[in-house]
């Protein structure tokens, strides 16, 4: 996964380019935020997180959970399949926190996503506001919802960014530990 993000930055150097997926909303601690930094290289970046309502978030994440053949629910509160009420998923601060940390405060914005849909029906003229293009310039079939990721891909994807967190939450937990 890193090397395909890092052959990517490099055919694409000096674009603007915009990541997005929704398990970047799982990184949460200082070591999390700084192994992607430590992906992403050392370039001008910009990091929009886009808050949700809670419990639309959780109620949203449980389907594409069940979707995705897990289970919709676990009684482990460190895991990503916690969806309590009280889940770490909707623990925006901490969020935007380890962004922060990483990436400095000054370079993390964030969205509401219900706001953006009562303004304009959809978060990308909010998105593509940040990145310099207005609702007039923005081209013909934005208002289109389509996940244009191969599922099979995107599974692999999902997979790779659990084990990479799993794996990073374990060298932050025994590094507290000493």
């Amino acid at each position: 996964m890193e090397q395909r993000i890092a052959d990517f930055l490099g055919q694409n150097q000096g674009q603007k380019l915009i990541f997005s997926h929704e398990v970047l909303s799982f990184a949460r601690t200082d070591a999390e935020a700084q192994a992607l930094k430590a992906i992403l290289g050392d370039r001008d970046l910009s990091i929009v997180v886009v808050l949700r309502d809670p419990g639309s978030f959780l109620t949203s994440w449980r389907k594409q959970l069940r979707e995705s053949g897990f289970a919709d629910h676990s009684r482990y509160r460190s895991s990503f399949m916690y969806t309590e009420d009280d889940s770490w998923l909707v623990d925006y601060e901490g969020l935007v926190a380890a962004y922060a940390s990483a990436f400095r405060a000054s370079n993390v914005v964030t969205l509401i996503h219900e706001a953006e849909l009562a303004a304009n029906k959809s978060v990308v003229p909010g998105l593509m506001a940040l990145c310099g293009v207005s609702r007039e310039n923005l081209p013909g079939g934005w208002e289109v919802r389509r996940n244009v990721t191969e599922p099979a891909l995107a599974q692999r994807i999902k997979t790779k960014i659990f084990r990479l967190i799993r794996v990073l939450r374990t060298k932050d937990t025994s590094s507290r530990r000493r």
